[in-house]
């Protein structure tokens, strides 16, 4: 039905073209076997894609059907804004962490330095001495965004995991 619709706006974009520019669609191009029932111009073509029913394909999203939030889904978006808060009070109070805590980001030298400044020294260490520093800070930052977004969106939608994090 939807092949007969394209055909159809490609019959009235032909009238739009010069004519050394048209083209032709031949038969059973796209190996898909024409209708008997499907419209023939364009004015059909919109009545059948306002008229309400299932889409072709069958409904595969099944988007529509899901409820989206279900308690594995809430868990999920829990547990992101959990550690994304953790993660923002982490940074705003890295000094005042255990120093236990501070070891699993930065040694201890014994040079007296707060161990934010010894992360930030490293961190300018590592950007004037490694030549891909930059590329992969921002493959980190856009990875770690990609899967953050991807767990909020699945929270709060009915996609799946994987296309939550695609999307």
């Amino acid at each position: 039905l939807k092949l007969s619709c394209l055909r159809a706006q490609l019959e009235d974009y032909k009238t739009l073209l010069p004519p050394a520019s048209a083209f032709t669609l031949e038969e059973g191009a796209c190996n898909v076997s024409d209708a008997a029932d499907a419209p023939a111009d364009a004015e059909a073509c919109e009545a059948v894609a306002e008229s309400p029913g299932e889409e072709e394909g069958g409904g595969e999203d099944g988007d529509e059907d899901e409820e989206p939030f279900t308690p594995p889904r809430l868990a999920v978006l829990g547990l992101t804004c959990a550690a994304l808060a953790a993660l923002g009070y982490a940074l705003a109070n890295f000094d005042d962490l255990s120093p236990r805590v501070q070891a699993l980001v930065v040694s201890d030298d014994g040079s007296g330095y707060d161990a934010s400044a010894r992360v930030a020294y490293q961190l300018d260490c590592w950007f004037s001495s490694d030549p891909y520093a930059k590329v992969l800070a921002l493959l980190y930052v856009s990875v770690a965004m990609v899967l953050i977004g991807g767990g909020l969106l699945y929270g709060v939608s009915a996609t799946d995991p994987g296309d939550a994090v695609w999307e």
